[in-house]
C-alpha cells in the first residue's frame, strides 16, 4: 500500500511538475523571442545611430575645412600682395610675403587639424608653404619649395573657377615621391584647394590645405563599439581608409596590400548597397549598417553651413562607413542565451518559484531599458537633458505649431577656468553655472546641456521680444557674483543667442542656425551680452 501511495505521489507531483514546466516552457520561449528581438532591434539602433553622428561629423569636419580655406583666400585678397610676373605669380614686395607667412603660421597654431597651408603658382610651383610641425608651425625656405605641377591636386584645382573648391580622395601625404613617415606613422591627408584671381580675373594660382584625417579617425577610436565590430570606412573601389586592422588600411598606396580590399573579408556587396540615408541589412547572420558620402552630400553639407554657394569638384570619390554586427557572437547575445539556460534549468527543479523569476527578468529588462533611454537623453553631468532630447523636443512643438524661444548659451572665460584650476573645477563651474541660469527661467521652461560649456534654453511661455530680453538680462545678470568653487575664485560670463518662433515659419535647422548663430555673433563681437536674431 505504502508503494502504490507513494507512486500516486510522485504522479500528481509529475503532473503538477509537467502541467507548470509546460507553462513556463511557453512563457520561457515567448519571452526569449521577444528579448532576442528587442536586443536586435536596439543594436540595429545604436549602430545606426553611431553611423549617422559620425557621418555628419565627416561632412562636418569638411565643411568646416572648406570655409576655413574660403577665409584664407579673404585673408589673402586683403592683403592684395600677389602679382602676375609672366607665368609665375609673385609678391609685391617681401613684406608683404612674410606676413602671408605669419598669418599661416597663426592659423595652423590655432588650428590643430591641418597639416600645411600652400599657395601654388599657376605652373605648380610652391611660392609659400607653412608646415603644422606638430604645433610648432614652420615656414619652409624658399630653396625647399617644390614644383608641384605633377600631383593630380593642382592639375584639378587649377582649372576650377570661383566659388569652386576641389577636395583630394583620402589618401596618404607624399613627400619626395615616398609615403612620409612620422614617429613610424602614416598621415592620412585630404587637400582642399580652391584657386585664387587679381581684381582683374586674372588666376594667380591656387591655395590649398591639407587636413589631417587622423584627427578625424581619432574621434571613431573613441567610439563604444561594444556592440558591432567597429566602424570602418571604404572608398569606390573598396580599400580602406580606416578599419580595425591598421595594416590593411590605404591598400592601393601599398605594393603589398593590392588585394586589401572589402570583398576579400565579406561577401556583402556593400557598394552596391548603402545609399546616402544610413540603413541597415542583414546578410548571411551578419548586420551591416551604412551609408555613402558623395560629392552632392559634401556640396549639400557646405550650402547649409555656407552663405557662399560652395560646388565641390573632385574625383568622384564616394566614401562608405559601415559597421557590421555579428549578432550570434556578442557578448550581449551570448549572456543573454545563458541568462535563458539557467533560468530554464532552475525552472526543472524549483518551478514553484517561476513567477519569481520572471518578474525579476521583467523587471531587469525594463530597468535597463529605461537606463539606456535615459542616458541616450541626459547629460551624465548634470543630468540635463541633452541635444538629442532637444532636437527632438524642439521637432515636436515645430510639429505642433507651438510658439516658443530658442536661446543658445555658452560660457565666457570658461577654458581658462578649465586651464587653470583643472577640469574638476571646470566641472563644478559648469555645475554651478547651470543652477544660476536655471534660477532665471520658469518651471515650465527646458534647460538642456548640449556640449562643454554649450546649453540651450527652451522658453516654453515667453514669445515676445521684450520679455525674452528681460529673460536674457536676467540669466546675464545672475554671472555676475564671483563664482567660488574648490576655494578658487574666478568670473564667467555668458554669449547668449535667441531666436523667437512666434509665427511659426521658420524650420528645425533654421531656428538652431539662427539662434546658434546669434550667440556667435555675441562671442565673437562683445561676449557677455544677448543677441536676438531678427
Amino acid at each position: 500500500m505504502k508503494k502504490i501511495a507513494f507512486v500516486r505521489n510522485i504522479k500528481r507531483f509529475l503532473i503538477l511538475y509537467l502541467s507548470i514546466f509546460s507553462v513556463l516552457l511557453v512563457v520561457l520561449v515567448t519571452s526569449y523571442s521577444s528579448q532576442i528581438n528587442r536586443l536586435k532591434k536596439e543594436i540595429t539602433t545604436e549602430t545606426e545611430t553611431q553611423i549617422s553622428i559620425f557621418s555628419q561629423t565627416f561632412k562636418d569636419e569638411i565643411s568646416e575645412a572648406v570655409t576655413n580655406v574660403f577665409l584664407i583666400i579673404d585673408l589673402i585678397y586683403v592683403h592684395d600682395s600677389l602679382i602676375l610676373d609672366g607665368d609665375h605669380t609673385v609678391f609685391d614686395n617681401l613684406t608683404s610675403k612674410q606676413i602671408i607667412q605669419n598669418e599661416f603660421s597663426v592659423w595652423l597654431g590655432m588650428k590643430n587639424t591641418y597639416d600645411q597651408m600652400r599657395i601654388i603658382d599657376n605652373t605648380g610651383m610652391e611660392i609659400v608653404r607653412v608646415n603644422y610641425n606638430n604645433g610648432d608651425p614652420v615656414i619652409v625656405d624658399d630653396s625647399l619649395l617644390q614644383d608641384k605641377s605633377t600631383r593630380y591636386y593642382f592639375a584639378d584645382s587649377i582649372v576650377l573657377d570661383e566659388n569652386e573648391v576641389f577636395i583630394s580622395p583620402l589618401d596618404l601625404n607624399i613627400e619626395n615621391n615616398e609615403i612620409e613617415y612620422v614617429d613610424g606613422k602614416v598621415k592620412p591627408m585630404i587637400r582642399i584647394a580652391s584657386p585664387l584671381f587679381n581684381d582683374a580675373g586674372e588666376k594667380l594660382g591656387i591655395i590649398i590645405v591639407n587636413y589631417l584625417a587622423e584627427s578625424l579617425f581619432d574621434q571613431l577610436d573613441n567610439i563604444d563599439s561594444s556592440l558591432s565590430q567597429g566602424i570602418e570606412i571604404i572608398n569606390e573601389d573598396g580599400y580602406y581608409l580606416y578599419a580595425v586592422k591598421e595594416e590593411i588600411e590605404f591598400g592601393f598606396m601599398f605594393d603589398d596590400r593590392q588585394d586589401q580590399v572589402f570583398s576579400n573579408y565579406h561577401d556583402f556587396d556593400i557598394l552596391n548597397y548603402a545609399t546616402s540615408t544610413v540603413s541597415t541589412t542583414l546578410y548571411d547572420d551578419e548586420y551591416y549598417t551604412a551609408v555613402e558620402i558623395s560629392d552632392d552630400e559634401l556640396t549639400s553639407s557646405l550650402t547649409l553651413s555656407n552663405d557662399l554657394d560652395i560646388q565641390v569638384v573632385s574625383n568622384g570619390e564616394i566614401y562608405y562607413i559601415y559597421t557590421e554586427v555579428e549578432f550570434n557572437n556578442l557578448d550581449i547575445y551570448v549572456q543573454t542565451v545563458r541568462i535563458y539556460i539557467f533560468i530554464f534549468a532552475i525552472a526543472l527543479i524549483i518551478n514553484l518559484i517561476f513567477s519569481r523569476l520572471i518578474d525579476e527578468i521583467s523587471y531587469s529588462r525594463d530597468e535597463k531599458v529605461k537606463l539606456i533611454k535615459y542616458d541616450a537623453t541626459h547629460d551624465s553631468l548634470t543630468g540635463l537633458p541633452n541635444r538629442r532630447y532637444v532636437l527632438e523636443l524642439i521637432k515636436n512643438k515645430l510639429e505642433n505649431k507651438e510658439l516658443f524661444t530658442l536661446l543658445f548659451l555658452d560660457f565666457d572665460g570658461f577654458k581658462s577656468v578649465n586651464d587653470k584650476f583643472g577640469h574638476d573645477t571646470g566641472d563644478l563651474a559648469l555645475i554651478e553655472g547651470y543652477k544660476r541660469i536655471q534660477s532665471k527661467i520658469k518651471e515650465t521652461d527646458v534647460l538642456a546641456r548640449i556640449g562643454g560649456d554649450e546649453f540651450v534654453v527652451i522658453l516654453n511661455d515667453d514669445f515676445v521680444e521684450e520679455k525674452v530680453e528681460i529673460v536674457c538680462k536676467n540669466i546675464l545678470e545672475s554671472f555676475k557674483p564671483i563664482f567660488s568653487i574648490a576655494s578658487h575664485e574666478f568670473t564667467l560670463g555668458l554669449s547668449i543667442g535667441a531666436c523667437i518662433n512666434d509665427k511659426n515659419t521658420y524650420s528645425l535647422d533654421e531656428i538652431i542656425k539662427f539662434a546658434d548663430q546669434s550667440m556667435y555673433d555675441v562671442k565673437n563681437n562683445r561676449k557677455n551680452f544677448y543677441k536676438i536674431y531678427k
